[in-house]
């Protein structure tokens, strides 16, 4: 678990991870809370597992107010990114992270533990270890396979574009303190970095409102693109008009 922690905080000064994001804190909530229980074996990931779903009356309620809201109204937008969208961006760094961490992890207890350099575990304890690890990654991957591709985009190209700016502005400060630049054009590039983070999220906004639609349109409602017990499609049912209707057409086949 220390390696697999080790590693989160890794993924969070490279940018993968955002530093102050729900999900940093619950992945390494995770690994203190397995650490304090390590006789019952790997069991991180029975507490990520509850947090990667939405709740099918949230989606319902933030359609509705849609429904009835003009279009000069914007603070639902802010629902649907509070709400919905952080909720998956959350559980796509959460799923991805802990893949990479443990798959990381499950190739040092070999290479370190074990009596050769393979990354195959050759003792009874790696290979408990190793593979209550690969199980609970292997649950990961199957949430994952099961998020909107759409959705995944529009995170990965969100993770990405915060990775450059906050790159960017690490770049800036070194500038600084190496007198490159003065502050006064730091503070410059700064706020320009200031306002692409602000259009990014306001993109984010947008976006959220539209994949909760397309989420209602699909009929999805019974779960989330990331519930780990998987998605679960809503039957649409006709209406006694519809069938009437329907009964009344002539087949012409």
């Amino acid at each position: 678990m220390r390696v697999v922690r080790a590693h989160y905080w890794e993924q969070v000064s490279d940018g993968r991870l955002p530093r102050e994001s729900d999900a940093t804190i619950q992945l390494l909530t995770s690994t203190d809370c397995a650490l304090d229980e390590v006789d019952q074996g790997v069991h991180d990931w029975n507490h990520l597992a509850g947090l990667l779903e939405v709740s099918p009356r949230i989606l319902d309620t933030l359609q509705s107010l849609d429904a009835v809201l003009p279009s000069s109204v914007t603070w639902d937008d802010r629902l649907n990114d509070l709400l919905v969208m952080k909720k998956q961006q959350d559980a796509y760094y959460i799923l991805s992270s802990y893949i990479i961490a443990h798959e990381h992890a499950q190739r040092k207890i070999a290479t370190y533990f074990g009596d050769d350099d393979s990354e195959d575990p050759d003792t009874p304890e790696e290979k408990t270890v190793v593979e209550e690890s690969r199980q609970h990654v292997a649950s990961a991957k199957k949430a994952l396979e099961k998020m909107n591709v759409e959705l995944k985009t529009e995170i990965v190209t969100s993770q990405v574009a915060n990775m450059v700016l906050q790159h960017q502005q690490s770049y800036v400060n070194l500038l600084i303190e190496e007198g490159l630049l003065t502050p006064k054009e730091g503070t410059e590039f700064t706020d320009e970095i200031v306002e692409d983070e602000t259009k990014i999220t306001k993109e984010r906004r947008k976006h959220a409102k539209q994949f909760v639609k397309m989420v209602m349109a699909r009929g999805q409602r019974a779960s989330t693109m990331v519930s780990v017990h998987g998605m679960k499609s809503a039957h649409v049912v006709p209406t006694q008009s519809e069938s009437s209707e329907e009964d009344r057409t002539p087949n012409h086949k």
